[in-house]
């Protein structure tokens, strides 16, 4: 997963405190694994991203696939990240339980 989290965040007061989140939308191209998984051959030729940090990275974890992270107790997915090596919606910023679970890259220190 890259710097930039799909469609807009959920409402959650993650995003509204301590600080407001108020993203700066952006269309990208629709990577092409997203056609691959059931529901891609219905998503447009861009998706609407926000950029969540900016390490210049293009590539990097996530916290879960998908297709089962809400059937788990007391999970959420807070938002989507955008992700060219999985499907679309893979979970970027999820919680469960007491841990919020942050799938994008670090930022390295030099």
């Amino acid at each position: 997963m890259g710097d930039a989290a799909q469609g807009e965040p959920r409402q959650h007061e993650v995003f509204s405190q301590p600080l407001k989140v108020q993203p700066a939308f952006e269309f990208w191209p629709t990577p092409k694994t997203y056609r691959e998984y059931p529901g891609g051959e219905h998503l447009p030729d861009k998706i609407k991203v926000w950029r969540v940090q900016n390490t210049g990275k293009r590539s990097g974890g996530v916290v879960a696939r998908y297709y089962g992270f809400e059937d788990s107790p007391d999970a959420e997915i807070l938002t989507a990240g955008f992700n060219d090596g999985k499907e679309s919606g893979a979970v970027g910023v999820g919680r469960h339980g007491n841990f919020l679970q942050w799938g994008f890259s670090p930022r390295r220190r030099r």
